[in-house]
């Protein structure tokens, strides 16, 4: 997935995270799901398009990038946000996203931002499960406390959606 760069690009990812996945594909509360931020300046954010059209995009915190609120520095890349428009899901497009991470970070843990919706989730187990050499590189964190609240995904999933 090629990163955005161009005025043109971030008018796309605008629209598709402040207006098509709030207004089509509204977030579900009882599924972890959230509204978007738009992604910070520093922030890497990717946009994925299938047959010229934009159907998605995710967003990655680069390590050492500084949390507002707090000052701490992330520690690890995280993907911050990540979204595929209904229409596109199950085919494949999310287990993509995680590929191209580690593609874009080989040597490193890979964070994810909290709240983990439950279909990041399933999604993360299933990957996991055929993936095992990155079980023990993908943590959740909270950005409000990030030395504290790092936590091992595949011990959050290993036993859930059977």
């Amino acid at each position: 997935m090629p990163q955005m760069k161009t005025n043109q690009e971030r008018i796309i990812y605008y629209i598709l995270c402040q207006i098509i996945y709030v207004e089509f594909d509204t977030p579900k509360p009882e599924k972890l799901e959230t509204p978007y931020d738009y992604a910070d300046k520093f922030d890497i954010v990717l946009i994925r398009w299938e047959n010229g059209k934009p159907i998605g995009f995710y967003t990655v915190k680069p390590k050492g990038t500084e949390v507002y609120s707090t000052k701490e520095k992330y520690t690890m890349p995280v993907l911050d946000t990540a979204y595929i428009r209904s229409a596109y899901r199950n085919k494949g497009f999310g287990s993509e996203i995680l590929l191209d991470i580690i593609k874009r970070f080989p040597d490193e843990d890979i964070g994810f931002s909290k709240p983990i919706s439950n279909t990041m989730l399933k999604l993360l187990k299933n990957f996991l499960r055929n993936y095992k050499e990155y079980r023990l590189r993908f943590w959740e964190i909270a950005d409000w406390d990030i030395c504290g609240s790092q936590k091992l995904i595949w011990f959050s999933v290993k036993d859930k959606f059977l």
